[in-house]
């Protein structure tokens, strides 16, 4: 079983509001971050530049964080360029 929220349920303030990875976190549990790098198949590092924004995810990373967060970040907020 898994602690992602997405999975899970969905927030009413996602379904009113854009959420970008730093805002999915904050209401995630301690070892989420990890959890959902080992998931992805990408370092803890790497998950850490992409909630702080100071690296993009690739096209197909983008859709995987999507489908893990349930759709509460979405690949249009995370590569506008590409999606939106």
């Amino acid at each position: 079983m898994t602690v992602f929220k997405g999975f899970v349920e969905f927030s009413l303030q996602a379904i009113l509001f854009r959420m970008n990875l730093q805002q999915y976190f904050s209401e995630e549990p301690r070892g989420a971050k990890i959890e959902m790098a080992l998931h992805l198949g990408i370092s803890a590092e790497w998950m850490s530049k992409l909630i702080t924004r100071k690296k993009k995810p690739s096209p197909l990373l983008a859709r995987a964080l999507e489908e893990a967060t349930g759709g509460l970040v979405t690949r249009k907020d995370l590569r506008p360029d590409l999606f939106g």
